[in-house]
């Protein structure tokens, strides 16, 4: 008798790709929150040393923060944006490559449209429009007179 001779066996195969699915997203889904907060962290050590080398203050950081933060809504509109545009472009593809199937197949093109129409409401009129501050510029500044 071979191993897979057994339609029992069989029923296994779809049964270890899950598992094997499902066990990678939970390590990939770990990996990504540990890479997060070290990258936090390094930024928190980074500004930290930055202050204490006297090189920046209190004011500094807040706008240095500020600019990150705007940068990453800014970079979030405009991912939208792409997004949306792509989404559109896939709907309009759909509802004209599936016209010739006949029986309604087409309508499915409307699905990935209209969330790509979404987008770009949401992208366009919705979300703020920031446009992220220049950062400030700290190679030119002295140290204190103290140190």
């Amino acid at each position: 008798m071979y191993l897979f001779e057994s339609r029992a066996l069989w029923a296994l195969v779809p049964v270890a790709g899950a598992v094997a699915l499902f066990t990678f997203l939970a390590v990939a889904s770990w990996a990504e929150q540990r890479r997060k907060e070290r990258e936090s962290y390094y930024r928190y050590e980074f500004r930290k040393q930055l202050v204490e080398a006297g090189k920046m203050d209190a004011k500094d950081v807040r706008e240095l923060i500020q600019y990150e933060q705007e940068s990453q809504m800014y970079r979030g509109r405009q991912s939208s944006v792409v997004g949306g545009f792509v989404l559109i472009g896939v709907g309009l593809g759909l509802l004209l490559g599936l016209q010739w199937i006949g029986d309604g197949v087409w309508m499915v093109g409307y699905i990935p449209l209209f969330i790509g129409i979404s987008l770009m409401v949401y992208a366009l009129l919705v979300a703020p429009r920031i446009v992220p501050t220049p950062p400030p510029s700290f190679q030119d500044r002295q140290p204190p007179a103290g140190d």
